[in-house]
């Protein structure tokens, strides 16, 4: 299991092929492209629980706490592969705990420094650029938060694209409301 936190933000971007080529071009290193599905499953403690699907071979389960503002925002997760027997365990946790939605989506992944930069092409929503500045290992939040704003500043997004919710919430899914008191770590503190 990973526990870990990171510093985000996510755009709205109707023209993703520009900011592949602006990554490109900036010197920020491909990663992947990884083709993702995730089932949003009904968590009444405030933070999010899904499972995802990655190209139909890794499966975790991730729960995460993140207040839903525009701006850049910390978010708390914790990511625990889910390994050998997915079919089953994604039947056992569904039907305990119930689907309030899945999203479908295309990612292309580059790096800028310690900043990863999701590319993400969502069926049914349309196109979005999510900005991840990793806050574990030592690094700081003015740091992460001066690294973010210098990729948002180079790959040219507007504060006015920025978005404060998840996928599922664009498709109308269960609200939670906000955790930006909670954490994760122990159950609820």
């Amino acid at each position: 299991m990973t526990k870990a936190s990171n510093l985000e933000q996510k755009f709205r971007c109707d023209d993703i092929e520009n900011i592949i080529l602006l990554c490109e071009a900036s010197g920020f290193r491909f990663h992947a492209h990884l083709t993702q599905e995730d089932i949003y499953l009904d968590s009444r403690a405030g933070s999010r629980l899904k499972i995802r699907l990655i190209d139909g071979r890794e499966t975790e389960l991730i729960i995460y706490a993140r207040p839903e503002v525009n701006g850049p925002r910390k978010s708390d997760y914790f990511r625990l592969p889910l390994g050998g027997g997915n079919k089953e365990m994604i039947k056992a946790l569904t039907s305990a705990i119930g689907v309030i939605g899945r999203v479908r989506k295309e990612r292309t992944v580059y790096y800028d420094g310690t900043v990863r930069i999701n590319i993400d092409r969502v069926r049914r929503l349309g196109s979005f650029v999510e900005l991840e500045a990793e806050l574990d290992r030592g690094a700081r939040k003015d740091r992460a938060l001066r690294d973010l704003k210098a990729t948002r500043s180079a790959l040219g997004l507007s504060g006015k694209d920025a978005l404060s919710c998840s996928y599922i919430d664009l498709f109308g899914g269960k609200k939670l409301r906000s955790s930006s008191s909670k954490r994760l770590g122990s159950p609820v503190d």
